[in-house]
C-alpha cells in the first residue's frame, strides 16, 4: 500500500508512524519520492536515504547515502530501481520558531546545498538523531525539547559536514 503524506509518496514499513502537531517523522519504503514545490503548511522535509548508485573503491562497493533539506518552493524528486527505505522527517512553519540554535545562516547554507552525498559516519550520525528523534515521538511522556534539540543537532552536523566538504566560511 503507498501512501500520499504531503507530497512524499511513500509506504510505510517497521514501525507506526506518530503525527504531533508541527511535525511528522519515520521511516518509509518507496522506489519514488516526490517533495512538491506547492507546499504551504510545511516549512521543510528532511530525507535521508540510499541512492541506488555504489562507488567503487579498492574493488568494493560502497555504498552512496543522500541526505535532502527540501525547503518551501523546492522541487525535488527521486526514482529508484528498486524500493529503497527512507527516513523522513517533516517541519511544519508552526513550530520553526521553538527549535533552539536554528539560524537564518544555516538555513540559507543548506538552501545551497540541499542534497549532499554522505559518508557511511555521517550517514550513522543523522540515522542515529531521525531514529531518537521518532522513538521519543511514539513515547507517551513525550518531551518535544528533546525532539527540538536533536532537530538542531541534525542542522548543526549538517551545516558541518557541508563546511568540512567545501571549506565554506
Amino acid at each position: 500500500m503507498t501512501k500520499k503524506i504531503s507530497d512524499v509518496s511513500i509506504r510505510q514499513i517497521a514501525f507506526e508512524n506518530r503525527q504531533i502537531e508541527g511535525f511528522s517523522c519515520g521511516i518509509w519504503e518507496t522506489n519514488e519520492i516526490i517533495v512538491g514545490d506547492n507546499e504551504i503548511d510545511n516549512f521543510y522535509y528532511i530525507l535521508l536515504f540510499h541512492s541506488d548508485k555504489d562507488v567503487y573503491s579498492s574493488g568494493c562497493a560502497v555504498p552512496e547515502y543522500q541526505l535532502c533539506f527540501a525547503f518551501n518552493g523546492q522541487l525535488h524528486q527521486w526514482e529508484f530501481k528498486k524500493n529503497t527505505i527512507v527516513h523522513y522527517l517533516i517541519i511544519g512553519k508552526s513550530i520553526i520558531n521553538h527549535i533552539p540554535f536554528l539560524s537564518s545562516s544555516s538555513i540559507n547554507l543548506l538552501k545551497q546545498f540541499p542534497v549532499i552525498k554522505l559518508t557511511n559516519d555521517e550517514f550513522d550520525i543523522v540515522q542515529y538523531e531521525l531514529n531518537k528523534i521518532h522513538q521519543e515521538m511514539n513515547r507517551p511522556d513525550m518531551l518535544k525539547g528533546i525532539i527540538y534539540a536533536r532537530i538542531a543537532n541534525i542542522f548543526g552536523e549538517t551545516c558541518r559536514f557541508i563546511q568540512n566538504r567545501y571549506d565554506t566560511e
